[in-house]
């Protein structure tokens, strides 16, 4: 299975947000994150039709807009946790996993930046 998520992602981890219930403080993610989430998981709960997968692996290429400082791994992040969300896989943990994540070395595509994720199962 392939999916392609466009445009630049925005870290899950990075600018977290501090709020207050009552006496109790949260840490949530970025209102840049929250955005981002919502639409592509209703973007993929509405192409997706499927059970959620199990005994999976994950592979994702980079293509992204310039060449600025980032981190793979938030990358990562932010993809599985939306792929968890939109119930395409049951869980990031990696007892769903075949093999552990690969992400390929990012490339530069200032005119079409993406990430082409590849699910086998």
């Amino acid at each position: 299975m392939n999916i392609l998520f466009y445009g630049r992602i925005p870290s899950k981890k990075n600018n977290r947000r501090i709020i207050k219930k009552g006496t109790r403080k949260f840490s949530v993610p970025s209102a840049a994150y929250e955005a981002w989430e919502l639409c592509e998981v209703a973007r993929l709960k509405a192409t997706l039709n499927q059970p959620k997968l199990t005994n999976f692996s994950l592979e994702i290429t980079p293509f992204l807009p310039d060449n600025g400082v980032r981190d793979t791994d938030n990358l990562l992040t932010s993809i599985l946790d939306c792929l968890k969300t939109a119930g395409v896989i049951k869980d990031d943990r990696w007892q769903c996993m075949t093999t552990p994540p690969k992400v390929n070395q990012p490339t530069i595509d200032r005119l079409n930046p993406r990430v082409e994720v590849t699910i086998s199962y």
